[in-house]
């Protein structure tokens, strides 16, 4: 991990991939319901269900995914999506997946940074890009047409509240301009000491001009000021070598995997 400074929790890559397994995001399918099944979390939607977390007794992984599936056919479901990565399925071997005939559909990157008070100022922001974090009505609408405009839907954290439950406190969302134009916004959740980034987007006209930038510097300045000292990010292939140009370092994989169900796992 990169040294910025004097932390109170030893952030080792095994501490890391530990607050990564605790985390369910609250970016969840638009329309999609959340359930809890015999200790199984999952997003339903049409006829996919999305395994987010196994919270039941110790088991062996392949076994955790054939009741994952059996749970999911009983609710109607023809495929589930189960990640791979730190967690009770870290341990699931390739030739487990080849014999339940997964498919992988993105392979994203747990990246993460020690943080500080002064972290964020080591990152250049072009002086026409400005970050605001949103605390009244108005921001929080401009949060939500950028996010709608970037994602091609509403931001669950708006829309679905209680989908950011398991975060210990109020999220913190930014909005950013550049030239005095709107061009982006991200957001992160506060765990106690983590700062679990997520969301951020930067409209078309506006990339690479330091937008996606700022909003990381000015997430992890206000993280700081409430005393996270880790900032932790599930980033896409697309967005995980900027992260990493910025200080940021890769400790492992979450892999998604689509699986059909009616399966025979033996």
């Amino acid at each position: 991990m990169s040294d910025a400074g004097e932390t109170r929790v030893d952030w080792s890559s095994e501490s890391v991939l530990r607050e990564s397994a605790r985390w369910r995001s609250s970016w969840h399918p638009p329309g999609s319901r959340y359930v809890v099944v015999d200790g199984f979390e999952f997003y339903e939607q049409d006829g996919e269900a999305i395994l987010l977390n196994y919270l039941g007794p110790s088991a062996e992984p392949r076994a955790i995914v054939g009741q994952a599936l059996a749970i999911a056919e009983e609710r109607g479901a023809h495929c589930a999506l189960v990640t791979i990565g730190p967690g009770p399925l870290a341990g699931l071997a390739m030739d487990d997946l080849v014999a339940l005939r997964a498919e992988t559909v993105a392979v994203i990157d747990v990246v993460a940074a020690e943080i500080s008070g002064a972290g964020s100022s080591r990152i250049s922001v072009p002086p026409e890009v400005l970050s605001r974090k949103a605390i009244d009505d108005a921001g929080l609408a401009e949060f939500d047409r950028i996010s709608r405009l970037a994602w091609g839907f509403a931001p669950p954290v708006l829309q679905d509240p209680a989908s950011a439950k398991d975060d210990d406190e109020e999220p913190g969302m930014f909005v950013a301009t550049c030239s005095g134009a709107p061009a982006g916004a991200g957001g992160y959740s506060l765990a106690g000491e983590v700062a679990r980034m997520w969301g951020a987007a930067v409209l078309p006209d506006f990339r690479r001009r330091g937008v996606y930038r700022g909003l990381i510097a000015a997430r992890l300045r206000d993280a700081a000021e409430r005393g996270a000292t880790l900032a932790l990010v599930h980033a896409e292939q697309t967005s995980s070598p900027i992260l990493q140009g910025l200080g940021f370092s890769k400790v492992g994989e979450r892999r998604r995997v689509r699986i059909a169900t009616g399966q025979a796992v033996r």
